[in-house]
């Protein structure tokens, strides 16, 4: 292990300035948003929307760059606007954004994660040549990150993409599809995390061993809204290589992520801590990362780090 990544080849970023203060609060920047909308590379699927937030100095234009780059994908039937809370975070402080919303399926209907993530790749691909991004991202700092199916999608791309060095789940599940109350059938199917549900005859050990990121899992316990243990954030971080983490909220719920709360604001910080660490070489953030003792002095916590 070299500077956070999985392997060393991915270089050594120079040391960047000193942060301080509270990593919650916002960033310098103001934020630049772009919406479009990208064919879809599946002919037979829709079209999809996705939003590039440019980081800007005078508010009027995108700062020259280059940016690191995170690639944020939304939970099961809701979009990246959802998520703005994480999105703006990422942004005033120099990071650029990309929102993906795949093509939508309804509730009841099931998910196809592989077109999913052929969407958010071809995404990433239009953001890098296309986008008012183009030319501004440095290749060699991309991050994925998502909450629920989006934090599935985020693993999912970093194992079909090796360019992804970092990825946040917030309570990702390696679900197929709609609950698995709902439907049993589908529920389990593309499991990119370690999936032993030996109950319905599933035994798959995931895409996880293919992944070269380091990893930052943020879960929850929640038996009411996601009640299949078997697809829990925690079985992402057993599949992980090392680097890898794991924030077990004891007392959160799967949706905490999606507003402003303490679950939410407690994994701003780590995650921004991670980001600008690995990506911009700031120091004065160790506390906060993952290892840190910011995370280990919460209440009802359980951390795991490999």
């Amino acid at each position: 292990m070299h500077n956070g990544t999985v392997h060393p080849e991915f270089g050594v970023v120079p040391s960047g300035p000193i942060f301080t203060g509270d990593p919650i609060a916002l960033g310098p920047l103001a934020i630049l948003a772009v919406d479009a909308t990208l064919p879809n590379p599946d002919s037979s699927r829709d079209s999809y929307s996705v939003t590039t937030y440019a980081p800007s100095t005078d508010g009027a234009n995108p700062d020259p760059g280059p940016f690191p780059l995170v690639v944020f994908t939304p939970g099961f039937s809701t979009t990246h606007r959802s998520y703005r809370h994480f999105i703006d975070h990422f942004a005033s402080h120099g990071i650029a954004v990309l929102g993906v919303t795949p093509a939508q399926v309804g509730f009841f209907d099931e998910a196809n994660n592989p077109a999913n993530v052929g969407e958010v790749r071809a995404a990433i691909e239009w953001a890098l040549v296309q986008s008012p991004l183009a030319g501004k991202i440095d290749l060699d700092k991309i991050a994925t990150a998502g909450h629920s199916q989006g934090g599935k999608l985020a693993f999912f791309t970093a194992a079909e993409d090796t360019r992804i060095k970092i990825v946040i789940g917030y309570d990702p599940q390696n679900g197929g599809g709609p609950p698995c109350f709902i439907n049993p059938s589908a529920c389990n199917q593309w499991p990119v995390a370690p999936n032993c549900d030996t109950e319905r005859g599933v035994s798959d050990s995931g895409l996880m061993y293919k992944i070269r990121a380091e990893t930052l899992v943020l879960a929850a316990r929640d038996t009411l809204v996601t009640p299949d243990q078997h697809l829990w954030a925690e079985h992402f971080y057993r599949g992980a290589p090392a680097p890898a983490h794991l924030a077990v909220f004891l007392e959160a719920g799967h949706a905490d992520w999606t507003g402003s709360n303490a679950t939410s604001d407690a994994s701003k910080r780590v995650g921004l801590a991670l980001l600008l660490t690995r990506f911009k070489g700031v120091s004065g953030l160790d506390s906060y990362l993952p290892d840190g003792s910011y995370l280990a002095g919460l209440p009802d916590m359980q951390i795991h780090n490999k």
